[in-house]
């Protein structure tokens, strides 16, 4: 939507784009032209790309998530049991920096072993 256009029609005549004003596509004439053109599966074209590009943060979302819940749970084990607070409270922001760089080495070890 954000890349096309559509022509101005003077009197039911197509006119020249080059010398028309050009008017954006509103979602219901790029619905209209994505259906016209492609057919139902055009909604889809694109799909793949999109999945591999989201492959990554997923990951390493995932592994950042595991890495800080085991930490949690480690460090909440060894406090006292009058002394157990808020679990996020037993991290420090070290820690999640930490955590984040490890999990982002994860992907790029991940990224080298193909």
């Amino acid at each position: 939507m954000q890349t096309s256009q559509a022509v101005h029609c003077a009197n039911n005549n197509l006119v020249d784009t080059s010398a028309s004003r050009h008017k954006k596509l509103g979602l219901l004439e790029a619905i209209e032209k994505i259906l016209s053109k492609d057919g139902p599966t055009g909604f889809w074209r694109g799909i793949r790309p999109a999945l591999v590009l989201v492959i990554n943060p997923v990951i390493q979302y995932t592994v950042f998530e595991q890495l800080k819940n085991a930490l949690i749970k480690s460090r909440m084990a060894k406090l006292p049991a009058g002394r157990r607070g808020s679990a996020l409270a037993v991290l420090t922001d070290w820690d999640f920096f930490v955590l984040g760089a490890f999990s982002k080495l994860g992907m790029w070890l991940r990224a080298l072993s193909f």
